[in-house]
Formats: C-alpha cells, sequence, structure tokens
C-alpha cells in the first residue's frame, strides 16, 4: 500500500513565506491559550514553545519574533482580570 506521501505528485518544495505563516498559526493558538491560564507552569510551557518556534525558524532561516503575552494592568485586581 502506497502512503499519502508516496502519492504526491508535487515537488515537495515549501516557500519560506509558507513556513512562517505556519509558524505564525501555531504561535498564535498557542498564545491564544497561554494567556488564559495565568500559572508558573504555563508561563514555563510558554517559554518552552517559543524556543521551539524560534528554533524551527532558525533551521529554515527566517527572522522571527514570537508573540508575547501582555503584562496585566497593575491597577485592577486580578480577581476583575479574570472575570467576564
Amino acid at each position: 500500500m502506497r502512503t499519502a506521501q508516496a502519492k504526491s505528485h508535487g515537488l515537495g518544495v515549501w516557500f519560506k513565506d509558507e513556513i512562517k505563516n505556519t509558524l505564525l498559526a501555531l504561535d498564535a493558538a498557542n498564545l491564544d491559550i497561554a494567556q488564559h491560564v495565568d500559572t508558573p507552569e504555563m508561563r514555563l510551557y510558554r517559554k518552552g514553545y517559543e524556543a521551539a518556534i524560534q528554533a524551527m525558524a532558525v533551521a529554515f532561516g527566517i527572522s522571527y519574533a514570537t508573540a508575547t503575552i501582555p503584562d496585566p494592568p497593575q491597577s485592577l485586581p486580578r480577581r476583575q482580570l479574570l472575570s467576564p
């Protein structure tokens, strides 16, 4: 049986902008989750995820700045930041 990869008739070429857009999409999805879970474990996980995205960008010769979680305003109590 042939795999899907073996059936492909394309050249298997990816352009840097396609790879960068893929990294952006993955980073945005992870950031969306990470910014809603404020725990030391999630912050550490996010740092590791950022490092992995950066490593992939470097591997493909792409300049990439990871998205960051903005610091919450200091004037509001934490309870108000989390309530709908």
